[in-house]
């Protein structure tokens, strides 16, 4: 039985794109960030990200 995100509808829903994750994983997006903006301030401090895409390319 396929899961219901496997399956293709044709088109973006709602500007999403289907497993868009699949094909454009988090590690290639996150070397496109500048070396040191992960160096903490104050070592118990975490950062946390919001990924956002523009759906334009």
């Amino acid at each position: 039985m396929k899961k219901e995100e496997d399956s293709d509808p044709g088109a973006s829903r709602h500007g999403n794109f289907i497993n868009y994750y699949k094909f454009h994983p988090a590690e290639e997006r996150v070397r496109q960030l500048p070396r040191g903006v992960w160096q903490l301030k104050r070592q118990q401090r975490k950062y946390t990200v919001l990924d956002v895409g523009c759906n334009a390319g």
